[in-house]
């Protein structure tokens, strides 16, 4: 199931989400018919990612972002519940995260503070043994400061930091690309991408016919000055962990930043929901990546977000009991839809 969490459109900001459930086979949404989920305050530009708070099932949990007042947040809510689970150390507005330790861990990093402009500390938001509380410690600090940043896992050990924004240079956007060392909690610098960038998409794809490989995404976002780009680049991974340089990649249907973005489970497709274009209209869209050798191909897909959503957060959640699958849905839709469909935009 596919959720994109919290939302922000232009100057309104829903604590709604959208539901869908995915085909494993070829990657196509359906509606899902479940009530809509809320979190229990209004919230935009924050991370998450699902922790195991239950023995048996996954909860989604965002962290940060900015409030009805534009203000960054320090708190964590988990999907469904009324009261904050955790508190960061300090509000953070645009960080990013990943979860490690087997779902135990969110790992919090970076954002924008009204006290410290953007940050290069990070909060390590950790399940209780034995328990569903989170606590909250210091965590690791970052090669340098920045927020609108991507930290994707690579593996249970290795993460990859890249791209950003940093207020306080003459050209705020990051090119830099670390890799971390879950194990020695160390950095180690990577090669630069061509476009320095912000608010873009991430993701770690494997490679459909080299399972070995795996493909770092950075798309769209803002270059430098305050353009919004189509531009995609591609970082290819082996099994050690080592890189060659960024590759240009095909590119975005449309220049697309402050999207939502998510992997499958069997980390095969991406899949990227709303943001602004080039335009300035916000994005009702679903967009999925997959990449196979040196080819990675975007698709748009037939089923869209009821609203347009702009910094959102989107979560793949394992298959839930009860639902049913797409592929037994199949015989029986007669909802006739054309991928690679144009773009739908919302309101300007």
């Amino acid at each position: 199931m596919l959720s994109t969490g919290v939302s922000s459109r232009v100057n309104f900001k829903s604590a709604t989400s959208d539901a869908f459930t995915i085909d494993n086979k070829d990657a196509r949404l359906e509606i899902c018919e479940l009530p809509p989920v809320y979190f229990p305050e209004s919230l935009s530009y924050g991370t998450g990612g699902l922790l195991a708070l239950d023995s048996d099932d996954m909860s989604a949990v965002i962290c940060g972002g900015i409030d009805t007042d534009s203000l960054p947040i320090d708190k964590c809510f988990r999907l469904g519940y009324d009261q904050p689970v955790a508190s960061l150390r300090t509000g953070r507005a645009g960080p990013a995260s990943v979860v490690l330790r087997n779902g135990t861990v969110l790992w919090v990093t970076g954002g924008y503070s009204l006290d410290y402009g953007d940050l290069d500390t990070s909060d390590w938001i950790e399940v209780s043994p034995g328990s569903t509380t989170l606590k909250t410690t210091e965590g690791v600090k970052l090669p340098r400061p920045m927020s609108r940043h991507c930290l994707e896992k690579i593996d249970e050990n290795f993460s990859i930091l890249y791209g950003g924004y940093e207020m306080s240079h003459d050209h705020p956007q990051i090119d830099s690309s670390w890799i971390f060392n879950l194990d020695n909690t160390s950095w180690i610098q990577e090669a630069s991408m061509t476009t320095a960038r912000s608010a873009h998409i991430c993701g770690v794809l494997r490679d459909m016919t080299d399972p070995g490989t795996k493909h770092v995404i950075a798309a769209g976002g803002k270059t430098w000055p305050d353009i919004v780009t189509d531009n995609v680049e591609l970082l290819r991974i082996n099994h050690k962990m080592i890189g060659s340089h960024w590759q240009q990649g095909q590119t975005l249907p449309v220049g697309l930043y402050r999207a939502a973005s998510t992997t499958s489970i069997n980390q095969t497709v991406l899949y990227v929901a709303g943001g602004i274009t080039l335009n300035q209209a916000a994005s009702y869209a679903i967009l999925t990546l997959r990449c196979s050798g040196l080819v990675c191909e975007w698709r748009t897909q037939c089923f869209a977000l009821q609203s347009p959503r702009i910094s959102s957060v989107a979560f793949i959640f394992p298959p839930l009991s009860g639902l049913v699958s797409l592929e037994a849905l199949s015989s029986t839709n007669t909802m006739q839809c054309e991928e690679n469909a144009p773009l739908n935009t919302g309101i300007h």
